[in-house]
């Protein structure tokens, strides 16, 4: 389609309601035969043999491709949205609930690489989101930590419809992981930089109370680490 993000989208959701109205009306043309011939025959339905047409029109050549683009546009709406941004909520779920849709009508599309695609989206950006949170603003991390946990929540319960195993408590652990995973690279790139500028020579003076004070930021710092074990 030659199209990325949510342009792609509306133009798939696009397409695919022209092609459902064309559906309804061959349907009442071949109801008959949908009645009367196909349980009988072991053919599949015209909704199914339609939407397998759509499929190979839209995904000619390399469906592969175009379900990674698919999913890349909904990881980037998303990760817009968590920005700060406005999006089009209307958007994201219309594309869901299409691709719901899809574990019956449309097989080929459903895919478990649109799920991935949203788990490591999702895992990628709050694994680069904690560390910058950690680096600047140590002790702010756990109100942050609680208050992404709860907007995830949020998020997967408006958007997160596509099969059984991707529920909700599932995408908060995930979110949980990488928050606790950001804290912990965070913490020992800071611990690093730390000794090596107490082993600079021109630190041997003020080498003990630096290390004293860090001492007590790293208590700090445990502590916190334990908070967000624990807190959710």
């Amino acid at each position: 389609m030659g199209k990325r993000n949510e342009f792609l989208l509306q133009e798939l959701l696009r397409m695919w309601s022209n092609y459902q109205k064309m559906t309804i009306v061959t349907s009442e043309i071949l109801a008959y035969l949908d009645r009367h011939y196909v349980p009988f025959s072991s053919r599949p339905p015209l909704k199914t043999v339609a939407a397998g047409c759509f499929f190979n029109l839209v995904f000619p050549k390399s469906p592969r491709t175009m379900i990674e683009s698919v999913g890349d546009a909904v990881v980037s709406l998303m990760n817009r949205e968590r920005e700060g941004e406005e999006i089009s909520h209307n958007l994201i779920n219309s594309f869901m609930a299409f691709t719901t849709d899809g574990i019956t009508i449309l097989p080929h599309l459903y895919d478990p690489d649109i799920e991935t695609a949203i788990r490591d989206g999702a895992f990628s950006y709050y694994s680069r989101k904690g560390f910058v949170w950690f680096m600047r603003c140590t002790f702010n991390y756990v109100s942050k930590y609680k208050e992404c946990l709860i907007m995830e929540s949020e998020r997967a319960a408006r958007y997160l419809i596509l099969s059984r195993d991707f529920q909700r408590h599932y995408f908060v652990q995930l979110i949980d992981a990488a928050l606790v995973e950001a804290f912990e690279n965070a913490f020992r790139t800071k611990m690093t930089t730390i000794a090596l500028r107490a082993l600079s020579p021109r630190n041997y003076p003020t080498w003990t109370p630096m290390i004293e004070t860090e001492k007590q930021h790293n208590l700090r710092h445990m502590e916190m680490h334990l908070r967000l074990k624990e807190e959710w």
